[in-house]
């Protein structure tokens, strides 16, 4: 039988982003918040671990899928982004899938693009119809659509112009909100 599953982004939904103001560029693009570049600067939301496992409990599967791109766009040492993937790691996640490609390497995994969602419903048996994406920003928003998952927002001044099928205060809302 096809399992249900959670696919939630990282930055901006577990933890923290990072303001770093209204004239800062990455790779060419303005880039007001970003994802920590520092083990110092990573910041997990309350009661994550909590909300994971009590997400297990209820029996969907834990999938995180990432778009990591700064090592590639040298805003962040491999070294940090281990620190902070180790931490990651510990949480009572099923699976983690991270693509570290940049903008212009047209990769098939980078959301909106939905490689890391397909992989993850391949590996896992994941029914799309009986899950949801949970995420901050446009490119979660494509990846769910481009695989049929609902999209669930956590709500932010910053994404309020797109439409998602649900939106939540926080990831700590999630629970009780899909039980």
């Amino acid at each position: 039988m096809a399992r249900r599953a959670v696919f939630i982004d990282r930055d901006g939904v577990i933890n923290e982003t990072v303001d770093r103001g209204q004239e800062f560029y990455v790779a060419g693009k303005l880039a007001r918040r970003t994802a920590p570049f520092t083990y110092e600067e990573f910041n997990l939301k309350p009661r994550v671990a909590e909300t994971l496992r009590r997400l297990g409990e209820l029996g969907w599967t834990r999938i995180l899928a990432t778009n990591q791109p700064d090592i590639t766009y040298g805003t962040m040492k491999l070294a940090a982004h281990e620190r902070i993937m180790a931490a990651v790691q510990a949480l009572p996640l099923d699976d983690i899938f991270v693509c570290t490609h940049g903008r212009a390497d047209d990769c098939q995994c980078k959301k909106p693009r939905p490689g890391m969602l397909q992989a993850a419903a391949a590996k896992w048996k994941i029914d799309f119809s009986r899950s949801y994406l949970v995420g901050d920003t446009q490119a979660d928003l494509g990846a769910a659509r481009a695989v049929g998952v609902p999209c669930v927002l956590i709500d932010y001044e910053y994404n309020r112009e797109l439409d998602p099928e649900f939106r939540i205060p926080d990831f700590a809302s999630l629970p009780l909100f899909i039980k």
